[in-house]
């Protein structure tokens, strides 16, 4: 993936290699990750927010994780 963000100071870009593994279920329930946003579509400059509502979902270990993608 490959993250770009630009403003007045100029920009700053990001790439990152995303991993999906399988993980066992927990209490039977299926693994879904599921986001809404507050925008479907626009002109460039976007900016799109991400809401994770997430059910029965895990992270590695079964901690879910932030990352900072532009550290």
């Amino acid at each position: 993936m490959n993250m770009s963000v630009s403003n007045e100071n100029g920009t700053n870009s990001k790439t990152a290699t995303i991993v999906v593994m399988k993980a066992e279920s927990v209490n039977n329930g299926l693994h879904v990750a599921d986001f809404s946003t507050n925008v479907t579509s626009g002109y460039a400059p976007l900016s799109v927010l991400f809401t994770d509502i997430s059910q029965n979902a895990t992270g590695i270990g079964g901690i879910l994780t932030m990352t900072d993608w532009l550290t």
